[in-house]
């Protein structure tokens, strides 16, 4: 996950983001190519920190430290700016919502 976080700075502009972002992200909402990149890389910096909180075994749980919803969503916004189809189909089978909606 460090790698696509760091992949996203802007030091990959001139060589990626600048003129490929709307190839790799067809569906992204109209932004300069900057601002969705920067917007891109910290949603994946989101995902990064919790997965690195879970793959050290802490907990995630805490409200005020991760918002479990806002992460799923940007997660599934990315998804669908890269493909719709792809989206729909993590959508179809994901149970996150579902487990999130039961949390106390």
């Amino acid at each position: 996950m460090a790698f696509w976080e760091k992949m996203f700075t802007a030091r990959h502009d001139n060589d990626f983001w600048k003129h490929y972002l709307e190839q790799v992200f067809p569906n992204t909402p109209d932004l300069e190519y900057y601002s969705l990149r920067g917007e891109i890389r910290e949603k994946y910096a989101n995902v990064r920190k919790i997965r690195n909180r879970l793959g050290h075994h802490e907990s995630v749980s805490d409200p005020n430290r991760f918002d479990l919803h806002q992460i799923f969503d940007d997660m599934m916004a990315v998804l669908e700016w890269r493909d719709p189809v792809i989206r729909n189909w993590v959508d179809s089978f994901q149970t996150v919502e579902q487990t999130l909606s039961r949390r106390p």
